[in-house]
């Protein structure tokens, strides 16, 4: 009787420890779980930005370039006090 008892004890305990074992590895996994949520948010979050800037660079890359004025020549001084009257006037 007394080996039937001390069978039971052992068996509980067996399984009073395997299942403490279980929700141990159960909470490792959850905390995982939860760091790896985290990284793919931000991960995400950096995608999105990416996507920004993008949208942003494909805009400015549709603009039309300025259009480019050529300077007067150097010794063209007729142009020149045109220019310096025109600044007057203003």
């Amino acid at each position: 009787m007394g080996d039937l008892i001390i069978g039971l004890i052992v068996a509980v305990l067996g399984l009073l420890g395997f299942g403490i074992y279980k929700s141990h590895k159960l909470d490792e996994q959850k905390e995982k779980t939860q760091e790896a949520e985290a990284k793919a948010e931000i991960a995400q979050r950096q995608m999105e930005v990416v996507h920004e800037v993008r949208k942003e660079l494909k805009v400015i890359e549709e603009e039309k370039a300025p259009e480019k004025v050529e300077a007067p020549d150097r010794g063209d001084s007729s142009s020149r006090l045109d220019r310096l009257n025109r600044l007057h006037d203003n």
